[in-house]
């Protein structure tokens, strides 16, 4: 049986930009896209300030060019060129190998998550967890189906089959845009953490049992179609 393990890593970083431009940054655009973000809230910014989001490509984990693109917001950080407030968000998206594997897909992975996440990041938790781009639901239902995944709504702390039909990925919106450096100790810190949970002992499920599992979630993924 495959043992499950981070694939790739993506993220996405929302602010705003003000006197300047980050496509003039080679690092930052060729690494990824930006865009507009209409919502986020440039009330209180100057004239010239604009929504914009910066879709990074796919990552190997251990690519230096990571690096580089926090490097280089933090400069443009800096420089006032962008900076950040509460309606900014930070997203990061992982696929696995094998792409659906049920113990990423689970209850159980989302109970660790959101659980050390909490203890290891009380101020952001409690800013964040009643935020309508990324709340934080209840883990305790028995069909992890029922509540994040069963209503198709990827305004979650964890998007899971909504990131999934959409990327092949799953997506951790419970971060805020913060200083690029304390993004990118998020960022480490989410691997880290994932990488925890994989270690962990596994399901108690081998052969077919494990191949019905698996079987199982890919009808349910099938099943969404919004």
């Amino acid at each position: 049986m495959m043992k499950t393990k981070i694939n790739l890593v993506g993220f996405e970083i929302e602010g705003i930009e003000d006197r300047g431009s980050l496509a003039d940054s080679k690092v930052i655009t060729g690494n990824g896209e930006l865009k507009s973000d209409g919502s986020i809230n440039t009330e209180e910014e100057g004239e010239d300030a604009r929504g914009i989001e910066f879709a990074s490509r796919p990552f190997a984990l251990r690519s230096p060019a990571i690096k580089k693109v926090f490097d280089e917001f933090q400069d443009r950080f800096y420089n006032g060129i962008w900076k950040f407030n509460d309606s900014c968000g930070f997203h990061i998206h992982y696929s696995f190998k094998p792409r659906t594997a049920p113990e990423i897909f689970s209850v159980g992975f989302a109970r660790f998550m959101l659980k050390h996440i909490e203890a290891e990041y009380p101020d952001v938790w409690s800013k964040r967890r009643f935020n309508s781009y990324c709340s934080v639901r209840d883990c305790g239902a028995e069909d992890v189906f029922s509540w994040e995944f069963g209503n198709v709504d990827r305004y979650q702390a964890i998007n899971f089959l909504p990131s999934y039909r959409d990327t092949k990925t799953i997506e951790f919106r419970i971060w805020p845009a913060d200083e690029p450096r304390k993004m990118e100790e998020y960022l480490n810190y989410t691997t880290g953490l994932i990488r925890k949970y994989l270690a962990r002992p596994r399901y108690k499920i081998e052969g077919k049992e494990y191949q019905t599992e698996k079987t199982e979630l890919k009808k349910r993924i099938l099943k969404i179609n919004v």
